[in-house]
């Protein structure tokens, strides 16, 4: 594989212009702090997730004119070193500016990432990032521990806002009005 005419070298600090001279995938890539990571592809239980909290959000979201809900494969450029693909994202009406046409260019409003796999990145990469280019609410759904853990992004730092294990609904900051229940989702 290559990038342009060079071949891929596997430590290099890459950038988001590197990372749009990739050919269309599958393979999908991030980039974490110049590093390229190949996203897997998602498991059964996971799309099925997905698409749950997906038409949930996507629904309150159109009934309540507040702007996109969006979904992986489509990057999310933070910073030049920092493309993600957060498995669901909100972006606010009053923060649309960010979308354009192949990707979105700043920190949605909020960010789902649903955990499988080597969930190190989720957990602590990109949480992190997310914490510091401003995603105001940041859910983590764990379908292996069955949990929904929903953070709200304070001066950037990320405080529990919302929590359930096994059964109970969470809500969104947010978006108000919005919550799911997760024995339905995680069951």
């Amino acid at each position: 594989m290559s990038i342009g005419n060079n071949p891929l070298i596997l430590n290099p600090c890459y950038k988001a212009s590197d990372l749009q001279k990739l050919p269309d995938g599958p393979p999908y890539y991030e980039l974490i702090s110049g590093n390229l990571s190949m996203s897997p592809s998602p498991t059964y239980q996971h799309q099925r997730i997905l698409r749950e909290i997906f038409f949930a959000l996507h629904k309150f979201v159109n009934e309540n004119n507040l702007g996109e809900v969006l979904c992986a494969p489509l990057d999310v450029e933070f910073d030049d070193m920092n493309v993600y693909q957060p498995d669901i994202f909100f972006i606010s009406k009053t923060n649309s500016g960010i979308i354009k046409d192949s990707r979105i260019t700043g920190a949605p409003d909020l960010g789902i990432e649903i955990l499988f796999g080597n969930k190190y990145h989720d957990l602590n990469t990109k949480r992190y990032s997310y914490e510091i280019f401003g995603v105001r609410e940041f859910w983590l759904v764990d379908p292996q521990e069955k949990t929904v853990e929903i953070l709200e992004n304070l001066d950037m730092e990320f405080l529990r806002f919302s929590y359930a294990k096994h059964e109970g609904i969470v809500k969104s900051k947010i978006l108000n009005g919005f919550s799911i229940e997760i024995n339905d989702l995680l069951g």
